[in-house]
């Protein structure tokens, strides 16, 4: 087993053997929550320019589920189910003293489960000075946890920083004595740098060096700017962008439209019937096919990519059943 049934409350029954847990962990600010809205698609995690997770969130991936639907136990073990208004349910249940677990249900729209469900794991972040508490909450985790795969979120920002060489240390030391746990280094919010000043590609060289030198072994690192593809993919759903939305979307879109004839763009499938479809936004008419287009240049897609890599992988090695005589 990956991850320990003491993880979950006594209300979820879960064969544990069948959960692949993916762990996010990063410092403050650095948009873990942002970062798992845009995989969800969905506006459900508080992702303020603050301290927004108070406790830990774990999510199941359920591809047949059409609605996601929230569970809050409290410390007396009683459960409550929630499906309408989430986003608010979940902000004050993150704020209630009396609320011990946290459990949301739902489809990860960029990862097909396989012989495992994927289990998202939200923790946080623990250099907040102002609660102590949140660092004892993600080692409660890690203790839980014996594989599967980490999401590192990195402020491409705030580089090098000490409360992220603090927590680099004690992911570190926790590889050491968990060999099956793998690690992606998601680079965060690199829409914020001013590409006139600074080198997105030296950025990665000197992220990478910097990993390397905290004893990280061949880091995997991919730039991702979750903001623009949770915007985007709002908009591809769409839902009504706030007027302070709309200006992201325009400069976010300026940034990662696509620019290239590209064939996929053109293509109808299952995942994307409806390509040749007008998107209105605000007033303004968009291609559904461009902004499909702008998605993938955040970066979302190679990491949902990879997480499904991961996810695979963890059933083992095919074994050969061919023999030549």
């Amino acid at each position: 087993m990956l991850i320990s049934k003491d993880f979950f409350a006594k209300g979820i029954e879960i064969d544990t053997k069948k959960i692949f847990p993916m762990l996010v962990i990063a410092t403050m600010s650095s948009g873990k929550s942002t970062l798992i809205n845009a995989l969800l698609g969905q506006q459900i995690l508080p992702s303020k320019n603050e301290a927004c997770t108070a406790k830990t969130y774990s999510i199941l991936d359920d591809d047949l589920s059409e609605k996601p639907r929230l569970y809050i136990t409290d410390m007396d073990g009683n459960m409550t189910m929630k499906e309408e208004n989430l986003a608010e349910e979940l902000f004050r249940a993150n704020n209630d003293d009396r609320v011990s677990d946290i459990f949301i249900q739902g489809q990860v729209k960029g990862v097909l489960n396989t012989d495992k469900a994927l289990l998202i794991v939200d923790t946080p972040g623990p250099n907040n000075s102002q609660d102590l508490t949140h660092g004892k909450i993600m080692e409660d985790v890690l203790d839980k946890v014996n594989g599967g795969l980490i999401l590192y979120v990195m402020n491409a920002t705030q580089m090098g920083i000490n409360d992220d060489k603090s927590l680099l240390m004690r992911l570190c030391r926790y590889l050491k004595t968990h060999k099956k746990s793998r690690v992606i280094f998601v680079m965060n919010k690199v829409d914020l740098i001013d590409t006139e000043k600074e080198s997105l590609e030296q950025m990665v060289i000197d992220s990478k060096n910097y990993l390397i030198d905290n004893g990280i072994e061949c880091p995997v690192i991919i730039p991702v700017s979750a903001q623009a593809a949770s915007i985007f993919k709002k908009a591809l759903n769409g839902e009504a962008l706030t007027r302070s939305e709309y200006r992201s979307f325009l400069g976010c879109y300026e940034l990662y439209m696509p620019k290239d004839y590209n064939m996929k763009s053109y293509a109808v499938t299952e995942e994307l019937p409806n390509q040749f479809e007008e998107i209105k936004v605000r007033g303004e008419t968009y291609r559904a096919a461009d902004i499909v287009r702008a998605i993938e240049n955040t970066g979302i897609r190679l990491l949902e990519e990879n997480i499904q890599k991961a996810q695979i992988l963890s059933g083992g090695k095919l074994v050969n059943s061919v023999r030549i005589k």
